[in-house]
């Protein structure tokens, strides 16, 4: 598998695409990153599988400065 990454002026990483090969059939898929003013995460978009065309959007609250999600449980990536 290959990832190539995607970074704002800021340095966050704003989006990651994925590569793989499968029995000869090349598969990519993109997660983007947006981010809050303050610069903490908003929500991370991603495809569910390399298999369909669904898509699901992570959105983080902050509750007191703190992330209420933690997106490493959701995102290896």
């Amino acid at each position: 598998m290959e990832r190539v990454y995607e970074y704002d002026s800021a340095g966050k990483r704003t989006v990651t695409t994925e590569t793989q090969t499968v029995a000869g059939i090349i598969s990519s898929r993109e997660y983007t990153r947006s981010y809050n003013a303050d610069g903490t995460i908003l929500n991370v978009t991603y495809p569910y599988n390399f298999m369909d065309n669904t898509v699901v959007t992570t959105t983080f609250t902050w509750e007191n400065g703190k992330k209420a999600v933690d997106e490493d449980i959701y995102l290896a990536c």
